[in-house]
């Protein structure tokens, strides 16, 4: 999730003890991953649905889950923007808005630092930066 100022961007952020998280949540059964999208926005973030102005789905990626019976897992990454700067609302998780430039250093994991950089790029040409 992100958010323009002018000419600077912010991007939202889970914040915990040890440091930072993408926004994530999980697909219901028979729910299709834009709904589940919009629904996990609205119930972890307090983002709704009319507030979203872009979003676009930029990676799709399996990885091992070792919960699964056939140890896959599917993951897909969208960029969505809104608006304002909304304040989340999730009382057990606290929330930062990041500059843009930070994104990358928020993990040390290499996998997760490419799909960040990945969706860094996507909002920069979505945004003609």
């Amino acid at each position: 999730v992100y958010a323009r100022e002018g000419k600077n961007l912010k991007f939202l952020v889970a914040k915990y003890d040890d440091g930072y998280g993408l926004l994530g949540g999980r697909v219901d059964k028979n729910e299709g991953i834009r709904d589940a999208l919009i629904r996990e926005l609205s119930e972890e973030v307090g983002i709704q649905k009319e507030q979203i102005t872009t979003l676009i789905l930029t990676k799709e990626i399996n990885s091992f889950a070792s919960n699964r019976s056939n140890g896959m897992e599917k993951h897909h990454f969208f960029i969505c923007k809104i608006d304002d700067k909304t304040n989340p609302v999730k009382k057990d998780v606290a929330f930062e808005w990041l500059p843009i430039q930070r994104m990358p250093s928020i993990t040390k994991w290499e996998g997760t630092q490419k799909i960040i950089n990945n969706i860094v790029s996507g909002i920069k040409k979505n945004e003609n930066l």
